[in-house]
């Protein structure tokens, strides 16, 4: 009776260990999954990050060239052109990333918007300008200028809208500079 008891404590004893290193390991497994679902979200948080800065990037630098080709009377018009016209590729290639990795559709629909308004800003520049003779070694540049002010309207309003929806909410009106800060303390009665 004595060695039924001490087996039949035995027993138990196993298996409350073996039930305590099921639970345990259990635990570890479900917290290495919660740590690897955070890694992965975090992961995908900056490389949307990233697809929406590189977009932004492309579009302030199409803006650029666009406004410098304006600007005057340029002896390599068509080089000019041509980066132009790179430039909307990679705001175009980008604006499809974005869309892609977004979780967002209507984040998806305004980075789509502003790579259509790229294209379109590209085109008017290239039907716009009045190209002129032939100019450098072996006559590889084409002189040329655009005499008409390009009208940013439609790329700065699609820039806003995606700007909205990709920045965090920022607090309406933050603490004045200068003025105390109040804390909800108790004090003397």
């Amino acid at each position: 009776m004595e060695l039924a008891t001490t087996i039949i404590s035995m027993v138990g004893t196993l298996c409350g260990a073996l039930g305590g290193i099921a639970l345990t390991s259990s635990l570890e497994s479900r917290r290495q999954q919660r740590q690897a679902d955070s890694a992965a979200a975090s992961e995908r948080a900056a490389a949307h990050r990233q697809a929406c800065t590189d977009l932004l990037d492309a579009i302030a630098q199409l803006r650029i060239d666009v406004d410098l080709a304006c600007a005057r009377y340029w002896r390599d018009m068509n080089v000019r052109l041509a980066g132009i016209q790179e430039q909307t590729v990679a705001a175009g290639v980008r604006a499809a990333r974005v869309a892609m990795i977004s979780p967002d559709p209507t984040e998806a629909d305004a980075a789509l918007a502003l790579g259509k308004c790229a294209s379109r800003l590209s085109a008017w520049t290239a039907k716009s300008v009045k190209l002129g003779d032939f100019d450098g070694p072996d006559r590889q540049f084409v002189a040329g200028e655009i005499t008409v002010r390009p009208d940013f309207t439609e790329l700065d309003e699609l820039e806003a809208t995606f700007l909205r929806l990709v920045l965090p909410a920022q607090p309406a009106a933050g603490p004045r500079l200068g003025a105390p800060a109040q804390a909800n303390l108790p004090g003397p009665s």
